[in-house]
C-alpha cells in the first residue's frame, strides 16, 4: 500500500509541476520572442523609400550615457526608421549639468579607442562643450541626464534647476524636444548614497526630481529609464535585475544600456524598438569597460517589451490577482483528496482480504461432524453389503 501511495503522490506532484510551469510560461509568454523572428538570415530588408527623412539627436550627460556607448546604439536603432540619423554629444564622467556646462567635454581618455578613431586621425569624442553642441544646429531632440544623485538631494537639485533654467534653456531651439533621462537607482549603496534609502525609495526620489526638471522646459518629457529598472525587478526578479548593472552597482551593463536605448527609442518615436537585433549592434561602440556579456536575442526581446510598457506603447499582460496561488491551492487539494480516497480503498481491500483469510482459517479449524458421521455410515453400509455378498 505504501508503495502504491508513493507512486500516486509522485504522479500527482508531476502533474502539479507541469501545470504550474505552463501557467508561468503563459504569464511570461509576451516577453519571450520566437528566436526565428530574430534570425539574422531572415531579417527583413528595410526599403529606403519607406523610411522617414532625417532625425537629429544631441546627448548631454555623463557615464550613464557613454557607458557601452548608448548614443551609437540608439543611432543604430533609429536607422531602422530614418534615412539619416545625426548624433553628437557632450559628456563628462561623474558630472552634473552645472559642472558639465562649466568644464565641458571630458572624454579624451575614454573615447580614445579604435572605434572612436576618425579618418583624419582624431577621435570622435563629441562636442567640446554644451554651448557649442546646442548651437551646432537646431536639434530635433536633446537628451539630458544629471548626476545620478543630483535630482534627489535638495541642494544639488536646486543648483541643477538653476543651470537648466538660465544656461541650457536659452540655447535650445523653439522646435527642439528636450528628453530628460531619468537614471536608475543604485543596486547597492555606492558613492555615499546610504542616506538615500533602498532601491525603491531612491527610485521614487529620482522620479520626483526629474518631474521638476521637466517643468523648466516648454517642450520636454521624461524618459523613465529608472522606472524600467524597477519594472524588471518587480516582474523578473532580483537575479535578472542584477544583470542590468555593471560590477560597481550603479553604471549600466550592456543589458542596462540596451534597455536605456530602447526607452529612448520609444520616447522619441512612440513605437517599439526594432526586433532585428544581434551582437553586431555593439561593433562600433567607443567605450565598453569593463567587458561584460551582451544581451541575447531573448534578453533583447524582454528589454524591448519592458521599454514599450514603460513608455505606454504596450500594455502589460493582465494576470488575475493570486492566480498562481489559486492554482497551487486547487491542485494541492486535489492531491490531498486523491490520496485520501486511495488510502481508504487500500484499507478496504486489505480488510476484505483479512476477512477472507479469517473465514478460511475458521473453516479449517472447526470439526466436520457431518463429514465424520457420513464416513461412519458409509463404512457400516459397506460392511453390511460385504456380509451379504459373502
Amino acid at each position: 500500500m505504501t508503495s502504491m501511495l508513493q507512486i500516486s503522490s509522485l504522479l500527482l506532484l508531476l502533474l502539479l509541476t507541469t501545470t504550474l510551469s505552463s501557467v508561468r510560461a503563459q504569464d511570461a509568454g509576451d516577453f519571450i520572442s520566437d528566436p526565428a523572428e530574430n534570425d539574422i538570415g531572415e531579417e527583413l530588408a528595410i526599403q529606403v523609400a519607406e523610411l522617414d527623412e532625417e532625425l537629429s539627436v544631441a546627448h548631454i550627460g555623463n557615464s550613464i550615457q557613454f557607458y557601452n556607448d548608448c548614443p551609437r546604439l540608439l543611432q543604430r536603432m533609429l536607422k531602422y526608421k530614418y534615412k539619416e540619423v545625426i548624433s553628437d554629444s557632450c559628456f563628462r564622467g561623474g558630472a552634473n549639468v552645472t559642472r558639465l556646462f562649466n568644464d565641458g567635454n571630458g572624454m579624451e581618455d575614454r573615447f580614445d579607442t579604435p572605434n572612436a578613431l576618425l579618418d583624419d586621425g582624431t577621435f570622435d569624442i563629441g562636442a567640446p562643450n554644451v554651448t557649442f553642441l546646442l548651437k551646432e544646429r537646431e536639434w530635433d531632440y536633446v537628451i539630458i541626464n544629471d548626476h545620478t544623485q543630483g535630482p534627489v538631494r535638495e541642494v544639488n537639485r536646486t543648483a541643477s534647476m538653476d543651470t537648466l533654467q538660465n544656461k541650457y534653456l536659452p540655447l535650445i531651439g523653439d522646435n527642439t524636444m528636450v528628453i530628460l533621462l531619468m537614471t536608475a537607482a543604485y543596486r547597492a549603496p555606492a558613492k555615499h548614497s546610504g542616506d538615500l534609502g533602498g532601491f525603491y525609495q531612491f527610485t521614487e526620489l529620482l522620479d520626483e526630481g526629474y518631474d521638476e526638471y521637466e517643468a523648466i522646459f516648454p517642450q520636454a518629457t521624461v524618459a523613465h529609464f529608472g522606472l524600467a529598472f524597477k519594472y524588471i525587478r518587480d516582474n523578473y526578479g532580483k537575479s535578472y535585475w542584477n544583470r542590468l548593472y555593471a560590477p560597481d552597482d550603479f553604471h549600466p551593463s550592456p543589458m542596462g544600456t540596451f534597455l536605456e536605448a530602447s526607452v529612448l527609442f520609444c520616447t522619441i518615436t512612440g513605437e517599439m524598438p526594432p526586433e532585428a537585433y544581434d551582437e553586431t549592434w555593439w561593433s562600433n561602440a567607443r567605450y565598453l569597460d569593463p567587458p561584460m556579456p551582451f544581451p541575447s536575442k531573448q534578453d533583447a526581446a524582454i528589454l524591448r517589451e519592458v521599454a514599450g510598457i514603460i513608455c505606454g506603447i504596450e500594455e502589460p499582460e493582465e494576470v488575475p490577482p493570486n492566480q498562481g496561488f489559486n492554482v497551487i491551492l486547487a491542485l494541492s487539494i486535489g492531491l490531498l483528496l486523491s490520496n485520501i480516497v486511495l488510502c481508504r480503498f487500500l484499507q478496504l481491500q486489505k480488510l476484505s482480504e483479512r476477512q477472507k483469510r479469517k473465514l478460511r482459517d475458521s473453516a479449517v479449524s472447526r470439526p466436520n461432524v457431518h463429514s465424520d458421521s457420513s464416513s461412519s455410515e458409509g463404512s457400516g453400509r459397506s460392511a453390511h453389503s460385504l456380509s451379504e455378498v459373502v
